[in-house]
């Protein structure tokens, strides 16, 4: 999220005079490239849960990749961790502590890593 923050006010301060919309039509203001880009960032937004302590996961993982950074939940570096993340967001009770887009969110992050490490997961 750091790296869309960062690249999001790169692109603000970016100056467009040496650009037309035919040569370089995805970095013009008529694109909408940044509009689109910082839709995405704030609709894979994670909110803060208050039942969850984020250094616990830290503690217990380590320095590692989540799908669920915010809070430190569902590590996704290694295909065991991949697989068990798969199944625990997949049962009901644990999806309903998310809002619909964040669950959504979380199986892409899911998905993504599975096929980083090669592993096979069921779609829901």
């Amino acid at each position: 999220m750091r790296y869309v923050r960062a690249t999001l006010i790169l692109l603000q301060q970016f100056t467009y005079s040496n650009l037309t919309d035919a040569a370089y039509p995805h970095y013009c203001k008529g694109s909408g490239f940044i509009a689109r880009y910082k839709e995405e960032a704030m609709s894979k937004r994670i909110s803060r849960r208050e039942d969850v302590n984020p250094k616990e996961g830290e503690r217990k993982y380590g320095d590692v990749e989540f799908a669920g950074p915010v809070n430190n939940k569902y590590p996704i570096d290694t295909p065991d961790h991949v697989r068990a993340a798969w199944s625990y967001i997949n049962h009901k009770d644990n999806a309903a502590k998310y809002d619909k887009d964040e669950v959504k969110t979380i199986k892409e992050r899911i998905k993504r890593a599975a096929q980083k490490h090669g592993v096979e997961i069921d779609e829901d």
